[in-house]
C-alpha cells in the first residue's frame, strides 16, 4: 500500500475529514483541519513522500504519527506501531481493534518502581522548624505547613537544590521521584526534578480509590485535595495512561489550566471507552485550581459530579 493511500485509509478509519484537492491542497499531500489551531478550512498538509505534516496557519509540524495520536487518542507508540502493521482494514470498532493488536490487557501492569534518594542535605519540614525562606513562601503561596507535612515535604539549605522545597513523588509506598521548587522567587528554574523522569509517574497516586480528579501541577493537586493526582504537565505519557487505567476508576475528571481546555478534551477521549464516566471542567482561561483556590475550585468540580 502507497503511503497516501495509508493516510487516507487511517483518516477514514478514525472519521477525519480529509480533502485530496482544492484549496490549500498540493498534489502531493492530504490536508485536513489543523487540530492545533483554531482551523476553519484544511490547512494542515500531510505529505505522503515523508509522513511529515505542516499547518500553513499555525507553523504545526511534525511525523504523522504523532499527528495520528492526536487524532485517534492512542499514544505515540501505540500509533507507530499502528503504522508498522499497516492495519487499517479490521472489521472491528478502532478502539477495540488497537487494544487487541498493540495494548494487550495483560501488559498493562507492568510498571516497574525504581526508588530514588531524596538529595544530598534534605531536611524534613516539621512544625517547630525555622527557616524563615520557607514561611515567606508558604505564605506567598497562601499553602498550610500542615499541607506540606502530610505530603512529607522537606528543604535543602546547601547543595544541588539550596532553598528549594523538595516534594517527594510516591508510587506504591516508594518514592519514585521528586521536585524540587524553588523558594527565594529568583531561580532561573522554577522546579527542578529528580535525574529520571517525574512525569512517568502521577502525584499522589496512592491515595487515589475509585475517582480520581486530574491536575497540571502539585500546588493544583494540593487545592483540590482529596482525590487528585498532578500530571506535571497537559500531556500524558504512556505510562501515566497506563497508571489511570491500573486504578479501574469509576470516574475520572480532568481539571487541568483553563487554557488547556481543548487539550484535556482530547485527552480524555483515551480513556471514555474504559472508564465508565469522564468529565472535564472549563475553568476560566486565566485560571488554575492553584490561582481559584480549594472552595472555588471545587464549586466547578461539584458542578459536573
Amino acid at each position: 500500500m502507497d503511503s497516501k493511500q495509508k493516510i487516507i485509509d487511517l483518516l477514514q478509519k478514525f472519521e477525519t475529514p480529509y480533502w485530496t484537492s482544492g484549496n490549500n491542497v498540493s498534489e502531493d499531500s492530504v490536508n485536513i483541519k489543523c487540530p492545533f489551531c483554531d482551523d476553519q478550512s484544511n490547512h494542515l498538509g500531510i505529505f505522503e513522500d515523508t509522513m511529515l505534516y505542516n499547518c500553513w496557519r499555525c507553523g504545526a509540524k511534525g511525523h504523522f504519527t504523532y499527528l495520528l495520536s492526536i487524532l485517534t487518542h492512542f499514544s505515540y507508540k501505540e500509533c507507530q506501531r499502528l503504522l508498522e502493521l499497516n492495519v487499517v482494514n479490521f472489521k472491528e470498532s478502532a478502539v477495540q481493534t488497537i487494544e487487541n493488536i498493540i495494548s494487550p490487557e495483560k501488559e498493562r501492569d507492568k510498571i516497574v518502581a525504581k526508588e530514588v534518594g531524596l538529595p544530598d542535605y534534605f531536611e524534613p519540614v516539621t512544625k517547630n522548624m525555622n527557616f524563615p525562606l520557607l514561611e515567606m513562601y508558604l505564605k506567598r503561596r497562601k499553602i498550610d505547613l500542615e499541607t506540606i507535612i502530610k505530603y512529607g515535604c522537606g528543604i535543602c539549605q546547601v547543595g544541588k537544590y539550596a532553598n528549594r522545597l523538595i516534594i517527594p513523588v510516591i508510587f506504591q509506598g516508594r518514592i519514585v521521584s521528586f521536585q524540587a521548587a524553588d523558594m527565594t522567587g529568583r531561580g532561573e528554574i522554577k522546579y527542578k526534578t529528580a535525574d529520571n523522569e517525574v512525569n512517568w509517574w502521577l502525584y499522589n497516586y496512592d491515595s487515589i480509590k475509585d475517582i480520581m480528579i486530574i491536575t497540571e501541577g502539585i500546588l493544583d493537586c494540593w487545592r483540590v485535595g482529596e482525590g487528585a493526582v498532578a500530571t506535571f504537565g497537559t500531556h500524558l505519557t504512556e505510562q501515566q495512561e497506563i497508571l489511570i487505567l491500573n486504578k479501574n476508576l469509576k470516574k475520572l475528571i480532568f481539571c487541568w489550566d483553563g487554557d488547556c481546555y481543548f487539550f484535556a478534551r482530547k485527552m480524555a477521549e483515551i480513556f471514555k471507552p474504559f472508564i465508565e464516566e469522564v468529565k472535564v471542567i472549563c475553568l476560566p482561561k486565566t485560571e488554575d485550581p492553584d490561582s481559584l483556590g480549594t472552595e472555588k475550585v471545587w464549586e466547578y468540580i461539584t458542578e459536573i459530579i
